[in-house]
């Protein structure tokens, strides 16, 4: 029989239903609406930079649109842009890394590569290794190529490789017959500096004590050594006459290969309860080594740290790292290290999103000196005036050029803080890099680009030759528009400063803008004021 008031409950409560799937669909597109200051603040995290029109394609597909995109997109590799110098000059190299840089669609990939090229440090300042540009080309496309894939992957693959090796010194090591010392840099780093750091850590980064209230270290001199031993028997491939490690026209670029013959394969114990039995090859030992490290339970705090650090703000929340580290000891399918899904939860945590606002003391971190050029002309979309040029010695003007640093600690140790910083139990690593005179030369170099500019056409007014600089086309727009001081300046804002412009520097905006409109080129105007914006405070922190 049909039951007309069952019908008009069943009708009300579908009703009903429909409604708060309405409300609910309404609420979570809400949450999607993303404003060019979120979308640029996202971009400088996750990104080398924003532009406008990355700005504003983020805000029409989203982020989870963006991390597909992003994630379906072929790696750029540098030995593509790379000129061919196999010299010692790394000219041809950095200027490599800067088009991928600027123009790599691959973004994210890109930043996360830098990122662990941070992490997994090795220079050409070692080892004459700056006469092996093309091997050390070789090497950072390893981390583009791996740097959203897996994080014990990426282990084996430059625990293999010859530029590691001779930066770190284990390439040619052989079993110890008495009397050769087994040299342990590579052991000692990659543990202290690639994988779970000095002491034992909470999910959080936190430190764990003892009953004396102590840190717990994480490994001993013995597991030091025996872990040296691992890495015995390994050199280049096809070396020259076919002798072990035969250091004439050595092969910096392939994998290595393993030489049993030189192989320590004795019993080793890391971690004082972790046994790699005896008789195995060097191969096998050496993914049982880095199976046995890749479990500890450090790897995710430490290394989801060192990246958000890297990418996001320089003291994190014991909060934030834990999520992250969580994700990082599994992405929800029971897969460990995977970099992508940890990028997704560094750039997307709440910390990231709002941190600025909900603690703006510390959130936040200061901009290198490489990630504030990258970050410039991305914001000035100068992408397609570079083709042709060339940058000679970046190291000497900056202070930094990829995969220079001066030592494995990279540019600057983690945990470096000036001392008022310090005082505030806070870290600020970037600092190191300032000194008066490396601030000097940094600014005095790109005082000199940005007012010089890129020049397409020039054109006589009054007599004077002026040059065009097309970079700064759109806001010379915008001057010329109703209100045009103040359209200049939120673009400025969304682009260069993520939304977070002091009172004090709009105000020196304008001032200067006002001094200057009327009696000179109004490129030349822009010029100005984009030299006051790179040397404010306001774009040297990223928050």
């Amino acid at each position: 029989m049909y039951d007309c008031n069952r019908t008009k409950i069943v009708f009300k409560t579908s009703v009903l239903f429909m409604f708060i799937l309405f409300l609910i669909m309404n609420t979570a597109r809400a949450s999607e609406i993303i404003t060019q200051t979120d979308a640029a603040r996202f971009l400088q995290q996750a990104t080398f930079g924003p532009s406008m029109s990355t700005v504003e394609h983020l805000q029409q597909v989203g982020f989870d649109g963006w991390f597909n995109e992003q994630c379906n997109l072929a790696p750029t590799y540098h030995k593509f842009l790379h000129g061919g110098n196999h010299g010692r000059r790394n000219v041809e190299r950095v200027t490599a890394w800067i088009k991928a840089s600027l123009w790599g669609a691959d973004q994210l990939r890109q930043r996360m590569a830098y990122a662990l090229s941070e992490i997994l440090v090795v220079s050409e300042n070692e080892g004459e290794l700056e006469w092996h540009q093309d091997a050390l080309i070789n090497y950072y496309d390893l981390l583009v190529s791996h740097s959203l894939g897996n994080y014990r992957d990426l282990l084996g693959v430059i625990s293999r490789n010859p530029i590691m090796a001779e930066y770190l010194s284990f390439s040619g090591m052989r079993k110890n017959d008495g009397t050769l010392n087994l040299d342990e840099n590579y052991a000692r780093e990659l543990l202290q500096l690639f994988t779970i750091g000095v002491f034992k850590l909470n999910i959080d980064g936190s430190l764990q004590l003892d009953e004396n209230d102590q840190p717990i270290p994480n490994y001993s001199q013995d597991t030091i050594r025996d872990l040296a031993k691992v890495f015995t028997g390994w050199c280049f491939k096809d070396p020259y006459q076919g002798r072990f490690c035969y250091r004439h026209a050595r092969n910096l670029i392939d994998q290595m290969e393993p030489w049993n013959a030189y192989h320590d394969s004795s019993e080793k114990l890391l971690f004082t309860d972790q046994v790699i039995p005896a008789g195995l090859t060097a191969n096998d030992d050496m993914d049982a080594a880095l199976d046995i490290i890749f479990a500890h339970p450090n790897v995710g705090p430490y290394v989801s740290k060192l990246l958000i650090q890297r990418l996001v703000t320089s003291n994190p929340s014991p909060d934030y790292i834990a999520r992250v580290a969580t994700v990082f000891n599994d992405n929800g399918g029971g897969v460990k290290g995977d970099l992508t899904a940890v990028a997704k939860a560094i750039l997307l945590d709440i910390e990231a999103r709002a941190g600025h606002q909900t603690q703006p003391e510390v959130f936040g971190k200061m901009r290198e000196p490489i990630l504030r050029m990258t970050h410039f002309w991305r914001g000035l979309d100068v992408l397609n005036y570079y083709s042709s040029l060339a940058f000679y010695s970046l190291e000497d003007y900056i202070g930094q050029a990829p995969l220079t640093a001066p030592s494995v600690f990279n540019f600057f140790p983690v945990d470096y803080a000036p001392a008022d910083i310090a005082a505030q139990n806070l870290v600020a690593p970037e600092t190191k890099l300032n000194s008066e005179s490396s601030i000097t030369e940094f600014f005095n170099y790109f005082s000199n680009q940005i007012s010089r500019g890129i020049a397409e056409l020039t054109t006589v007014e009054n007599g004077r030759r002026w040059i065009l600089y097309s970079q700064y086309q759109p806001y010379v727009d915008l001057l010329n528009q109703p209100n045009g001081i103040e359209r200049v300046i939120e673009r400025i804002n969304v682009l260069f400063t993520g939304g977070q412009m002091s009172d004090g520097l709009r105000q020196a905006i304008r001032d200067l803008i006002n001094e200057l409109i009327g009696d000179i080129n109004e490129y030349i105007v822009m010029a100005s004021v984009m030299q006051l914006v790179f040397i404010s405070p306001d774009f040297a922190v990223q928050r």
